[in-house]
């Protein structure tokens, strides 16, 4: 019995380490953002955390002219960042008739789109800022992680 007290207090000790650490996960989220006429609109649809961690950070090195960021916070401080092409302004290139490469941009009014996220237990919320070619920075919504 005197070896189960001793026992069951290595667990408890165990445990408390475990929960102070940063814990990895990845948030799964959907958005739905629509054209407006002075600064477009985003919601968050659904959001979904599993613990671990994201193979590769293919997502965070986008580069054009109309783009979407996503600021990752830990209390005020930005400890991440990720940006994705923007998903009202698409770009199309095809052959045509003749068999010449031609470009398409057009701008569509309304799409839903998720992105992946590396988070910790100690991730507070994200900031989502888009960047329109010719214009300033906007921020468009803050979303609160955790409760």
């Amino acid at each position: 019995m005197f070896f189960l007290f001793f026992l069951s207090c290595g667990i408890t000790k165990e445990k408390k380490t475990i929960e102070n650490s940063e814990v990895s996960s990845i948030y799964f989220l959907n958005f739905k953002i629509k054209k407006e006429s002075i600064k477009n609109k985003i919601e968050l649809i659904s959001k979904k955390e599993v613990i671990g961690e994201l193979k590769s950070k293919n997502q965070k090195f986008y580069v054009g002219e109309n783009y979407l960021s996503f600021l990752i916070y830990k209390g005020s401080k930005i400890i991440d960042s990720v940006k994705i092409e923007h998903p009202l302004y698409k770009h199309f290139e095809y052959v045509d008739e003749l068999g010449n490469f031609n470009a398409k941009d057009s701008i569509i009014n309304e799409a839903e789109f998720f992105i992946r996220i590396k988070t910790t237990n100690e991730t507070s919320q994200i900031r989502i800022i888009e960047k329109l070619a010719d214009n300033p920075l906007i921020e468009l919504n803050q979303i609160k992680l955790k409760p």
